[in-house]
């Protein structure tokens, strides 16, 4: 008697409050389990492999059988591997029908089979991608085609003997380019093999480049260094050297105050001319501001 009395007094209110949600819990889930199980088919879902979800047959009980061990053992795998509860489960189902309706949906509209009454039912402009799509498939095609024509273009070998490719209306200038390199590379005219005097024979002016993209780099330095040594032959005969004289190819940014003066000693010197002009009317103007102001006070103070 008093041991049952000293469990009763144990037992809070709150675990019997638990106790009882608990069972409550438990009986709707069966409830569930039974209403799922008579109206639908196990064995069409992912539950068919699950014995928690799995319809059993009703038998009569025989007490002469004996439990399978190893198919009780399985079952309590089977459990473990799929511990989802009837909510999540019945989620899952909903969420993968409907993945199933939208890209049954993308399909037929990517294919052009099915317009939506209103555009405010989708995110995507399937139209104007579909337009897209055909329109870069005809540009590949376009190039394939481009690339595919080789009458237009032609080989061959430049100044330092490498095969070249390039357009057939273009190899003129490059045979010129190539002439002006071998020029510059002997450092002589291009008929000093001849033994001509360059009287004779005057140099040729350097021909326009296309495109420095298409030289090498041998090649571009090697027109750098001549364009450098005709700058500096230029400079040796300047009394004055001044700064914009020797920013040859400078690719450093100087700023927005910055103020580049021309090479040629007389525009620069207007230009220096000029500045002094706009620096003496700056100066009268702020001293005329200041004087406006020295007005103002005293007539602030005179008030």
């Amino acid at each position: 008697m008093d041991s049952s009395t000293n469990l009763g007094e144990n037992i809070s209110k709150s675990s019997l409050v638990s106790l009882k949600a608990e069972l409550l819990r438990k009986h709707q889930e069966v409830k569930q389990l039974q209403n799922l199980s008579n109206t639908t088919d196990p064995s069409s879902s992912g539950l068919a492999n699950c014995a928690k979800y799995r319809e059993k047959p009703v038998t009569k009980l025989n007490i002469n059988e004996k439990s399978n061990n190893n198919v009780n053992e399985r079952n309590k795998k089977d459990l473990k591997n799929h511990p989802e509860t009837i909510e999540e489960a019945a989620e899952l189902r909903q969420s993968h029908d409907a993945l199933e309706a939208k890209s049954k949906i993308y399909d037929a509209l990517m294919k052009g089979k099915k317009v939506l009454d209103s555009s405010s039912q989708i995110l995507v402009n399937f139209d104007e991608k579909l337009k897209d799509s055909r329109d870069d498939n005809e540009v590949d095609d376009k190039m394939e085609e481009d690339d595919d024509s080789d009458d237009e273009w032609t080989e061959f070998t430049d100044a330092l003997g490498r095969t070249r490719k390039c357009l057939k209306e273009d190899l003129k200038h490059y045979q010129a380019q190539n002439q002006y390199l071998e020029h510059i590379k002997q450092g002589s005219d291009l008929n000093q093999e001849t033994n001509k005097t360059e009287d004779e024979y005057p140099k040729q002016a350097p021909p326009p480049l296309l495109s420095a993209e298409l030289l090498s780099f041998d090649m571009k330095r090697e027109l750098l260094r001549k364009q450098w040594e005709e700058h500096e032959h230029k400079l040796e005969g300047k009394g004055a050297v001044h700064y914009s004289d020797i920013l040859y190819g400078e690719a450093r940014q100087h700023g927005v105050s910055y103020y580049e003066f021309s090479s040629d000693e007389t525009e620069r010197a207007k230009q220096i001319d000029k500045l002094n002009k706009l620096r003496d009317e700056t100066r009268e103007k702020r001293e005329k501001a200041r004087q406006m102001r020295r007005l103002r006070k005293k007539q602030f103070k005179t008030r």
